[in-house]
C-alpha cells in the first residue's frame, strides 16, 4: 500500500508543480518508470528477492507506473546470470499477461485506504517541498547537508527497526541458513586491467583531466568524457576525473544502504573466521525439559544466533542442571543460552547458570523476558536476555567481539 501510494502521490505533486509553472492540462502528466528497489535486495538467501521484487512490481503497477523494471534476484551480488534475468522478465510478463494488471486504468482507484494514504503522503511531501524551496532550493539543501541530515535520521530509525527485528528480513535476520551455498557472481563487472579497452579508458581519463583544466571549457570535457565512456570507463572513474573541473560545488554523498547489510556483514565476518579456523563461533542450547516445553524458545534462539553467523549446538533437552552442564562441558564452546518455559525458570535458572559457569561458560544467556527476576538472575550469572524486540544486532556484535571474531 505504501509503495503504491508513493507513486500516486508523486504523480499528483508533479501535476501540481506543472500547473503552477503554466503547463496545460494535457502536459501535466508525469510518465513514471518504476524500478525494483536495490535497498530491499539481500545477498543471503537471495532467492527470496524474487518475492520482494514481485510484490514491488505489483505495488508499482497499482500505483500507476507507466514502465516497470524488475531487478534480477541476484542483482545485489553482481552481474546477473541468464536464469536471474529470465525470471525477472517472466515476473513482469505474468503480472501483465496472466494477472491482467495492465488492463485496468487505475487498479487502486476508489480504495478508501489507498486514497487516504495517497492524500496524506501528498500533503506531507508538498509541505517538505515548500520548506526546501523557501530555504534556497534543493541545490542549497544538498550542499549545506540538510538533505543528508534528514536521511541520516530516517536511516537511524530504519536500522533500529531492523536491529530489533521489528522489520524482519527473511533469510537474513529471520530464518537464516548457515549451510546455504552462496551464489557466485562477478561483483564488480570491471574490465580486465590488461585488456586493450581498459588501457584506452585510462588514457582517455588522463586526457579528460587535462581537458578539464584547460581553457577549452566544458565542451572539451564533455567530448572527452564521451570518448572515455566509449572506451570502457565506468561512471565511478568518470566521476573521479570530473572532480578536477572548475567551479564545481562538492557535497557529501547521500547515504545509501541495503537493509540486509546490517546482518550480512556479521555473516561475512563469520565466513571469514570459518575459512581461517575451520569452524564458526558456536553457542550451546541448554534446553531444559521435554521437547514441547523447550522447542519454541530453542527454535527462536537458533534463528536469532544464526543470523549473526553463530552456529547453534542443539539437543533434545535435559532433565536437570547437572546433565545440562555436563553436556556443555563436552561442547567445546564458551557460550550458552537457557531455553525452557517461564514456569520452569524461577527455580531452574539460578542453579543452571551457576553450573554452566562452573563448567567454563563465559557468557550465559536466557531465552525470554526476565520480568521481575532480572536482577536475581543477573546476580546468578545470566549476562543477557533474548526475546522478540530486543536489540538482536547489538547482542550479536557483542558476542562476536567476545569470541574474537569481530574487532570493531
Amino acid at each position: 500500500f505504501m509503495e503504491a501510494a508513493k507513486l500516486r502521490a508523486a504523480r499528483r505533486l508533479w501535476a501540481k508543480i506543472a500547473e503552477a509553472c503554466g503547463a496545460l492540462h494535457d502536459d501535466q502528466t508525469a510518465p513514471i518508470h518504476a524500478v525494483a528497489s536495490p535497498r530491499c535486495l539481500s545477498r543471503r538467501d537471495s532467492w527470496v528477492n524474487s518475492l520482494r521484487t514481485t510484490v514491488g512490481a505489483f505495488a508499482a503497477t497499482v500505483g500507476g507506473a507507466d514502465h516497470l523494471t524488475v531487478l534480477p534476484f541476484d542483482a545485489a551480488i553482481g552481474l546477473s546470470d541468464e536464469l536471474a534475468r529470465r525470471m525477472a522478465t517472466n515476473s513482469q510478463t505474468i503480472l501483465r499477461e496472466e494477472s491482467h494488471l495492465g488492463r485496468v486504468i487505475d487498479p487502486g482507484g476508489g480504495s478508501w485506504y489507498l486514497e487516504a494514504l495517497t492524500d496524506e503522503l501528498s500533503r506531507a511531501a508538498w509541505a517538505r517541498f515548500q520548506e526546501i524551496e523557501a530555504n534556497g532550493g534543493m541545490r542549497a539543501a544538498l550542499v549545506e547537508g540538510r538533505i543528508e541530515k534528514t536521511l541520516d535520521a530516517a536511516l537511524t530509525n530504519r536500522e533500529r527497526a531492523l536491529a530489533t527485528r521489528k522489520d524482519p528480513v527473511t533469510g537474513v535476520s529471520t530464518f537464516p541458513d548457515l549451510s546455504e551455498e552462496p551464489l557466485r557472481r562477478d561483483r564488480t563487472g570491471a574490465h580486465d586491467p590488461e585488456a586493450p579497452a581498459a588501457a584506452v579508458a585510462i588514457e582517455e581519463l588522463t586526457r579528460l583531466l587535462k581537458a578539464a583544466a584547460s581553457p577549452a571549457g566544458d565542451g572539451a570535457v564533455i567530448d572527452t568524457a564521451i570518448d572515455a565512456a566509449a572506451a570502457g570507463a565506468t561512471i565511478s572513474q568518470l566521476s573521479t576525473a570530473l572532480r578536477g573541473t572548475r567551479n564545481r560545488e562538492l557535497m557529501k554523498p547521500l547515504p545509501s544502504r541495503r537493509e540486509s547489510d546490517l546482518f550480512e556483514s556479521l555473516r561475512d565476518t563469520s565466513d571469514t573466521w570459518l575459512a581461517a579456523t575451520g569452524s564458526r563461533p558456536r553457542i550451546f542450547l541448554a534446553n531444559m525439559g521435554p521437547v514441547p516445553e523447550h522447542k519454541p524458545r530453542a527454535t527462536f534462539a537458533a534463528g536469532f544466533f544464526e543470523a549473526g553467523g553463530i552456529e547453534v549446538l542443539s539437543n533434545d533437552g535435559f532433565e536437570n542442571a547437572t546433565e545440562a552442564a555436563a553436556a556443555f562441558a563436552r561442547s567445546d564452546t564458551r557460550m550458552a543460552v537457557i531455553c525452557s518455559t517461564d514456569a520452569r525458570y524461577p527455580e531452574l535458572v539460578p542453579e543452571l547458570a551457576a553450573a554452566l559457569e562452573s563448567c567454563g561458560a563465559r557468557t550465559v544467556l536466557l531465552a525470554g523476558k526476565p520480568r521481575e527476576y532480572e536482577q536475581a538472575w543477573r546476580e546468578a550469572g545470566v549476562a543477557g536476555f533474548i526475546y522478540q524486540g530486543c536489540d538482536q544486532h547489538q547482542l550479536l556484535v557483542d558476542l562476536l567481539k567476545e569470541e574474537g571474531v569481530l574487532h570493531v
